[in-house]
């Protein structure tokens, strides 16, 4: 049995490509559960790979992937998935492209877990409408060597904050620094030294 990835999926963007989002959502919403399919995973592959043929299959980056508004509440520029083992990565290179024409400096947060001991974060953005760009930090831990559930939490937590700013200032930003000024304006409790991209050339 595969573990479950809980990922909050965050839309950082303009307003045009956050009211495609929100159509998302409502066609994701559209969608009713059948004994067949009790998570409405057809319903990720009609909104975004209408393309295919339905004996095809998707390439998610996992080996499911569905809508999850039971276990968390969401804002309007979030997605809740869940998928197997972990995170759907071609998926939200999926949406990133999607959204290009809409906004060419969107950036897509995947905050994520995997079980009680893994975590990570992804950040993906688009290259152009067929390819797009992504980095990611995790990091994990064995519980059995703390005393407590919130010490475990605490440590996981904070260490998984300073692995995201190492991909964020040695990656991420390093390879798109013009993408500085759209996460400083959106994340701006990130210790970062961001005149260092926000100075820096496309």
């Amino acid at each position: 049995m595969a573990d479950y990835c809980h990922n909050m999926i965050e839309f950082i963007g303009n307003d045009a490509a956050l009211a495609e989002v929100k159509r998302w959502k409502e066609r994701l919403d559209s969608f009713e559960p059948t004994n067949e399919d009790p998570h409405c995973m057809r319903a990720i592959k009609a909104v975004f790979y209408p393309e295919l043929a339905e004996d095809e299959n998707p390439d998610y980056g996992s080996k499911w992937v569905h809508q999850d508004n039971v276990s968390v509440d969401v804002n309007d520029n979030q997605l809740s998935l869940q998928s197997a083992w972990n995170r759907p990565e071609m998926l939200e290179n999926k949406m990133a492209c999607q959204l290009y024409p809409f906004d060419q400096n969107l950036i897509i947060r995947n905050s994520y877990y995997v079980g009680e001991s893994s975590c990570g974060i992804a950040y993906t953005t688009p290259v152009s409408s067929e390819s797009a760009y992504s980095q990611e930090a995790s990091f994990e831990i064995d519980r059995d060597e703390f005393d407590d559930s919130f010490e475990a939490d605490y440590y996981l937590d904070s260490q998984l904050e300073n692995e995201e700013k190492e991909m964020l200032t040695t990656l991420f930003l390093d390879d798109m620094p013009h993408l500085a000024k759209v996460l400083r304006a959106h994340m701006p409790h990130l210790d970062i030294g961001w005149r260092e991209f926000e100075n820096r050339e496309r």
